[in-house]
């Protein structure tokens, strides 16, 4: 049963009554404990009582290789950074649960297991997403997913992956110009990652460059971490001036640490990520922008169902062999297998902490996709 990690202060204490086992300890001038559901959700009805985790395991995973004190400052980043917002933080949750639903469906052989996390992970991303974007825009919007994964697969090789995607892009290319936009008719988008390294040395010159485009950096060692063009990576090293090393393929998830970890945290994370090789977490990589894209086009297809039906037509087709593509190459290169949710306890906790705390359309949304599942299972 998952346990969710709350954070109270002595004002609390009469509320969780005798669980002594449930602290995990005290920190920021508080209690930090891992109950079930009923109780968490009994001390969150308290004006003052944050969730800080969905699960103990991340808990853990987040304090990993932390002193105490450092713990204790680790816990106040949560506590403002991550906490206000929790109700909200539950769809990332549910995301992430649903992607290791989809791997280990991958992995099994499973197709219907497979398109059934598939259209969780399609209602959880795309729901009321696109409302007010018009048919060539949101084909543009998939054109422009897939030039940048088309543009990372060719860093590997030569695939039949790479060419069954450029033929979807011209595809739609095509489609784009037939609705007027003749931009692509000649050249797909141009796309290029942006990525998190570490460059050495980090002289005035280049920290001051990095500034003024106002990029973070955070000195580490003897360089500096930050964002760098995959293009302007190639150019340094064959300059070399500077040595680089990529620590994040996707600069996103560098800027998501930035907001939620301490100094401590953030070192440890380059540390692992440094010793993972010279570019870590290259098939995630790969497998997350797979996914976007898959997700770009089922998005794609359902606003063109009733406003454009030959190009509904066409991206039927390409999700369809997108689907077996994606599943053959997730199978033989799994991520995301550790996730820890992805069941519909989760999805209830969700629905029943929203309720609690709201907001009502959040709650809502929630139910929706309890409702969802619900008929999924059956």
């Amino acid at each position: 049963m998952p346990q969710r990690v709350i954070y109270y202060t002595v004002l609390h204490d009469k509320l969780l009554g005798p669980a002594p086992e449930a602290a995990i300890g005290k920190y920021a001038g508080g209690t930090v404990a891992a109950l079930a559901d009923d109780g968490a959700l009994t001390m969150l009805r308290a004006p003052g009582v944050s969730l800080l985790f969905f699960s103990k395991e991340s808990c853990e995973r987040y304090l990993r290789q932390l002193s105490e004190r450092d713990r204790d400052e680790a816990i106040g980043k949560r506590l403002t950074a991550w906490a206000p917002n929790a109700v909200s933080e539950g769809i990332d949750w549910l995301y992430r649960g649903e992607r290791g639903n989809l791997a280990r469906a991958a992995r099994s052989g499973s197709a219907d297991g497979f398109e059934n996390a598939l259209a969780a992970l399609d209602r959880l991303a795309n729901e009321g997403a696109y409302g007010s974007v018009f048919v060539p825009a949101i084909l543009v919007y998939v054109l422009q997913s897939e030039a940048l994964l088309l543009a990372e697969l060719a860093l590997d090789r030569l695939t039949p992956e790479v060419s069954e995607r450029h033929e979807f892009s011209l595809a739609i290319a095509g489609e784009i110009e037939s609705l007027g936009r003749p931009q692509f008719a000649q050249h797909l988008p141009y796309a290029e990652a942006m990525r998190a390294a570490f460059a050495t040395p980090a002289d005035p010159g280049l920290v001051g460059s990095l500034k003024s485009l106002r990029l973070p950096t955070v000195e580490w060692r003897d360089g500096v971490v930050s964002i760098f063009g995959s293009g302007d990576l190639e150019s340094m090293a064959k300059e070399g001036k500077y040595k680089t090393r990529v620590l994040y393929p996707d600069a996103r998830q560098f800027r998501q640490d930035l907001a939620d970890l301490t100094r401590t945290q953030l070192f440890r994370e380059f540390e692992e990520r440094s010793e993972a090789g010279p570019m870590p977490f290259w098939t995630d990589h790969l497998n997350v922008l797979r996914l976007e894209t898959a997700l770009m086009r089922r998005a794609a297809y359902q606003k063109t169902l009733t406003e454009s039906p030959r190009a509904a037509a066409l991206l039927s087709g390409q999700i369809r062999q997108e689907t077996v593509l994606f599943r053959k190459e997730l199978g033989a290169h799994p991520s995301w297998l550790d996730a820890e949710s992805g069941g519909l306890e989760d999805v209830m906790f969700l629905v029943r902490f929203s309720g609690v705390r709201g907001p009502e359309d959040v709650h809502r949304r929630y139910q929706s996709f309890a409702d969802f599942k619900t008929a999924q299972t059956r």
